[in-house]
């Protein structure tokens, strides 16, 4: 096999998951309020600034 003198193994705890886990949800979270606010936006402001 091509990987097998190479392949090695590495431990994976519950930390890089939850790390992991937890960056998802804030990223989620921050796209969710920012969409909610621009469609709760009153449309005429942000043409006026234009």
């Amino acid at each position: 096999m091509v990987l097998g003198p190479n392949s090695y193994r590495i431990a994976l705890s519950l930390w890089i998951f939850a790390a992991g886990f937890t960056c998802f949800i804030i990223s989620l979270l921050t796209v969710i309020i920012q969409s909610w606010r621009a469609a709760s936006e009153n449309p005429v402001n942000s043409i006026k600034t234009e």
